[in-house]
C-alpha cells in the first residue's frame, strides 16, 4: 500500500483545515519505502480546490525512498492556492519529483512563497520550487497553473538529472501565450549539482529551452551550475536578468523590478536578510541571510558576452545590433566564400552589404571565451515593402508590384527597393536596375533605420536602440506628429517593421510577435473584417498613409488602412473558414491582450496625475511623458520626456512612485480603474456578439429552407 506522510496530516481534504497558522519546527519525516510516495512537510497530498496558507516547516528534515516529496506538501492535487508559506533551513530528499514547496502539481497557483532548503532527488527531478510539473493539458483557461512572486534563496538542488531553480521539470513544454504570463516575477539564489548538465537550469531543469516562457525571473549573478557562475554559456538566461548583490539590497529591484507589491516587508533588507511576508498571520519569520559576493579570481569567470541581433535596414544591407561595447572584444565576420574579418568591437551597430543568398557566420569573442551565431538569409530577409505608395512582395521569386510580376528573379524587398538574385539593386518606382553588383558581405559605414529631429535633438534609431545626440537609450525612440514615442528594445518580434504612430491625441504600439501575431501594446488599432491574425511572416508599414501589410506564411497578403480597417489591397486565396473558428480566434486574440491593455490604460490616467504632481525634481505642471511597455516585468512605465532625452541613467516615474511614502503612492495608485467591470463588460459584449452571430446563421438557415420548398 502506498503511503502519504506529512508533519500535519497525511491528505489535506477541507480547505477549512488548510489555514494556518501552522508550523513544523525541528521534526522528521521519514518515508521509509520505496512505496513511501506524497511526502510533505505539512501534508502527504490535497484533495481538489484545497487552499494551503499561512505555514511554515523550518529546522527539518524531509525524507524518503518513494517520489513526490515537498518542503510544504508531496503531491498538489487539482487546483487551489498555496500562498504565503515559506520553508527554511530544511533538507527535502526523495527518489524523484522533489520539490522545495511541493514535490508534483497537476494544477494550482503558487504565489508568496520562499525557500530556503537543500533539496535532493537521488534519482532524477529536483526543482527550488516545483519538483514535477504535470501540464499535459494545460490550457488558457483550463488545468492551468501560475508560479509567480515567488522566491528562492541560500538554497541547494541536486539531482543525477533535470535540476532546476523553479522547476524540475515538466511533462510537456510549458503552455505560452505571447502577451499573457503563467510562471513570472521569482527570484532564485541557487547552486544547481547535476550530473547531465544539459539537464541543469536555473530555471527549468529538465527544460531549459523553455526559460524564456518565463517572464520577469531575476538570477542571483553568483547562482551556479555544478560550481560555474551562470552564464550565457552554460544557461539560457541573459546577463539582463542577473540580479547583483546591489540590487538584492536595494527596496525598488523588488518593488519595481520584480513588481512584489507590498505582500512583502522590506525593512529586513537593512538586517542584509531577504524580503519576509508582510502578513501577521504567518508563523513567525527571522528572514534569510543575503548572500556575500565571492571573492577572488572567480568573479572574472562570469562574465558575459554581448547579445546579437541582425536584422535588415534596406534590400541590400544588414545591420548588427550588440547589447553592449565590451573592452577586448573582437568581432570576426565572414562568409563561405569570403575571408575572415576581425575587428576590435568599438560601436553597438555594425552596417553590411549583403547579397541576402548565403549564410553569415558571426564571432564574439575575449579573453576567457567566445560566441559564433550564423545568420541564415531566411531569418532576416523581407518579403513585402509599402513604400510611397507602392505594395511590392516577393512570391516564391517573383517580385509582385502592383499585383503584377517583374521580370527576374528576387532575394529581397525593403523600402521601395528589390534586390535581384544576380545581387543587383532594382528601384520599384523608377523601373530600373543598378549596374553595380552588391557585395556578397563587406562592412560599410554604420547607417541607422530613422533619423529624427525633435526639439532641437537628434534621435537616430536602430533595431534595439536608440541614441540621442549620439548618446544611447535603451528604448526605441520614434517622432510621429511631433510626439514622442518609445519602444521597448528586447521585445520578442518577427524581424519586420513595428506601427509606432501617434494620431488625435492617442499612441498607437503594434508589433508582429514571434509567434506570428500582431500585438497591440497601447491603443488598438483597427482590423478588418475576418482579419486572420495568425501565421503572420513580415509586417510593412507606410505611416503616412496609415496603412499595414501583412504577408502570411502561405503567401496571402493584406494591405489595410490601421486606423480605419478598411482593406486597400488584397492577393490571397479563399480561405474557408467556419463561424465558430471565427469566434475563437476573436476570442483568443482579445484575451491574449486584455491585461496589457489595462496595464496601458491604468499608466495613462497615473499620466494624468503626473501631469497634475509630477514626482520628478525641476518638472512642471503638464509636463511631457513617455510612456513604454517594459517586456521584463510586463507593465508599461511612464518616463518624463526631459529627462529619456538627456539622462544617460534614467530611473522611470513607476519607479519613482514605488519609492515614494504610502499616501503618496496611494495618490497614483487609485488610478487603477475599475478592472473586473472592464473585463465583465468585455465578456459580455462578446457573449452578445456570438449570440448574434449564432442566431444569425439559424435565421439564415430557415430562410435557405424555405426557399428550397418554395422552389420545389
Amino acid at each position: 500500500m502506498e503511503k502519504k506522510y506529512g508533519g500535519i496530516a497525511g491528505r489535506i481534504l477541507n480547505q477549512r483545515t488548510s489555514k494556518g497558522p501552522i508550523i513544523v519546527d525541528s521534526c522528521n519525516i521519514i518515508g521509509t519505502t520505496e512505496k513511501s510516495n506524497k511526502i510533505g512537510g505539512i501534508g502527504g497530498n490535497t484533495a481538489a480546490w484545497v487552499k494551503l496558507e499561512n505555514m511554515a516547516v523550518k529546522n527539518s528534515k524531509i525524507q524518503s525512498y518513494g517520489s513526490q516529496v515537498g518542503g510544504i506538501i508531496g503531491l498538489y492535487n487539482l487546483g487551489g492556492q498555496i500562498s504565503y508559506n515559506y520553508v527554511q533551513d530544511t533538507t527535502i530528499e526523495g527518489y524523484s519529483k522533489v520539490g522545495g514547496i511541493s514535490g508534483e502539481i497537476n494544477q494550482g497557483t503558487f504565489i508568496y512563497n520562499y525557500v530556503d532548503a537543500e533539496i535532493t532527488a537521488t534519482e532524477h527531478t529536483a526543482g527550488g520550487i516545483i519538483g514535477y510539473l504535470e501540464n499535459t493539458n494545460m490550457a488558457a483557461n483550463y488545468s492551468t497553473s501560475y508560479i509567480y512572486l515567488n522566491y528562492i534563496a541560500n538554497s541547494t538542488i541536486k539531482a543525477p538529472e533535470k535540476a532546476g531553480g523553479i522547476i524540475g521539470d515538466t511533462s510537456v513544454p510549458l503552455y505560452y501565450q505571447s502577451g499573457r504570463n503563467y510562471y513570472y516575477r521569482n527570484l532564485v539564489e541557487a547552486q544547481i549539482i547535476c550530473d547531465e548538465k544539459e539537464t541543469a537550469s536555473l530555471g527549468i531543469g529538465g527544460r531549459k529551452e523553455d526559460n524564456y516562457k518565463m517572464s520577469q525571473i531575476y538570477i542571483y549573478e553568483y547562482s551556479t551550475i555544478n560550481g560555474e557562475f551562470i552564464n550565457e554559456q552554460n544557461d539560457t538566461f541573459t546577463s539582463s536578468q542577473y540580479a547583483s548583490l546591489e540590487n538584492l539590497k536595494t527596496p525598488s529591484f523588488y518593488t519595481v523590478k520584480l513588481g512584489w507589491g507590498t505582500q512583502f516587508n522590506y525593512n529586513v533588507l537593512s538586517q542584509n536578510k531577504y524580503p519576509i511576508l508582510n502578513r501577521s498571520d504567518v508563523p513567525e519569520q527571522t528572514g534569510i541571510d543575503l548572500p556575500t559576493e565571492p571573492g577572488g579570481q572567480g568573479i572574472t569567470t562570469n562574465s558575459v558576452l554581448p547579445r546579437m541581433t541582425a536584422y535588415s535596414i534596406g534590400a541590400n544591407k544588414l545591420n548588427l545590433d550588440v547589447s553592449s561595447i565590451e573592452e577586448g572584444t573582437s568581432l570576426t565576420y565572414e562568409t563561405e566564400n569570403t575571408e575572415a574579418n576581425t575587428i576590435e568591437l568599438n560601436q553597438r551597430t555594425y552596417t553590411f552589404a549583403y547579397n541576402y543568398q548565403v549564410p553569415i557566420t558571426l564571432t564574439l569573442a575575449n579573453s576567457e571565451q567566445e560566441e559564433t551565431v550564423i545568420i541564415n538569409p531566411e531569418e532576416v530577409k523581407n518579403e513585402a515593402s509599402n513604400s510611397n505608395g507602392i505594395t511590392a512582395y516577393l512570391k516564391d521569386e517573383s517580385l509582385v508590384v502592383k499585383g503584377e510580376a517583374v521580370e527576374g528573379k528576387f532575394v529581397n524587398v525593403q523600402e521601395g527597393q528589390a534586390l535581384g538574385k544576380n545581387s543587383k539593386l532594382y528601384h520599384i518606382a523608377e523601373n530600373t536596375w543598378e549596374e553595380e553588383a552588391v557585395p556578397e558581405l563587406e562592412l560599410i559605414e554604420q547607417e541607422s533605420k530613422e533619423t529624427y529631429e525633435y526639439d532641437g535633438n537628434e534621435i537616430e534609431t536602430y533595431g534595439t536602440y536608440s541614441t540621442v545626440n549620439g548618446q544611447a537609450v535603451n528604448a526605441i525612440l520614434a517622432v510621429n506628429y511631433n510626439t514622442l514615442t518609445a519602444t521597448d528594445g528586447k521585445l520578442e518580434k518577427v524581424q519586420a517593421d513595428k506601427i509606432i504612430d501617434s494620431y488625435n491625441e492617442k499612441e498607437y504600439e503594434t508589433i508582429l510577435g514571434t509567434d506570428g501575431k500582431l500585438y497591440d501594446f497601447k491603443t488598438p488599432i483597427t482590423y478588418p473584417e475576418n482579419f486572420k491574425n495568425e501565421e503572420i511572416k513580415t509586417l510593412a508599414v507606410n505611416s503616412e498613409q496609415k496603412e499595414a501589410m501583412v504577408y502570411y506564411e502561405n503567401g496571402n497578403v493584406e494591405v489595410f488602412n490601421y486606423m480605419t480597417g478598411n482593406v486597400v489591397y488584397e492577393d490571397k486565396q479563399k480561405e474557408e473558414m467556419s463561424l465558430w473558428e471565427y469566434i475563437g480566434e476573436q476570442w483568443n486574440s482579445k484575451e491574449e491582450t486584455t491585461t496589457i491593455q489595462e496595464s496601458y490604460e491604468k499608466t495613462k490616467q497615473i499620466e494624468e496625475k503626473l501631469k497634475e504632481k509630477p514626482i520628478s525634481e525641476n518638472l512642471s505642471q503638464n509636463a511631457n511623458y513617455v510612456t513604454m511597455y517594459n517586456s521584463e516585468t510586463g507593465e508599461h512605465e511612464i518616463y518624463a520626456e526631459e529627462e529619456l532625452l538627456t539622462k544617460e541613467e534614467i530611473k522611470s516615474e513607476t519607479e519613482k512612485i514605488e519609492e515614494q511614502p504610502e499616501e503618496i503612492r496611494n495618490y497614483y495608485e487609485e488610478a487603477e480603474g475599475e478592472k473586473e467591470e472592464k473585463n465583465n463588460g468585455f465578456y459580455f459584449v462578446i457573449g452578445s456578439i456570438a449570440g448574434v452571430c449564432i442566431t444569425l446563421v439559424i435565421l439564415r438557415y430557415i430562410i435557405i429552407k424555405r426557399k428550397r420548398k418554395t422552389k420545389i
